[in-house]
């Protein structure tokens, strides 16, 4: 049996990641010379950064050409590979700002203005 590796192999848990919640950063207990310190000062340092949503018209262009085609959010979310809680994000104005993906809906809805 000189051919076995007896050795036992011992499993480490990871280092706790940080949880960060909507708009808030939660440290953990880390040494203040990791990465993951200096990462969550710059964080801090750029709080002034701004997320952007669709907007409202546009959100209520698509619903528009939605409805004027008879369709449901179902229907649209199922042309598009998406659920329909998407659709109604998108239409509300909750959705964060994705160019590509309104684009892909307007050619789905063929809505000729831009964006």
């Amino acid at each position: 049996m000189d051919h076995q590796d007896w050795k036992p192999v011992i499993l480490h848990n990871p280092k706790k990641k940080p949880i960060v919640e909507k708009n808030k950063v939660v440290k953990t207990n880390l040494n203040s010379n990791s990465m993951m310190d200096v990462n969550m000062k710059k964080i801090e340092d750029n709080e002034d950064m701004k997320v952007e949503y669709v907007s409202k018209s546009v959100s209520k262009q698509i619903q528009q050409a939605r409805l004027e085609q008879k369709m449901t959010q179902q229907d649209l979310a199922n042309r598009l590979c998406v659920k329909k809680n998407i659709i109604n994000e998108l239409e509300s104005g909750k959705m964060l700002k994705n160019n590509k993906f309104i684009s892909k809906v307007k050619s789905v809805l063929n809505i000729k203005k831009s964006i």
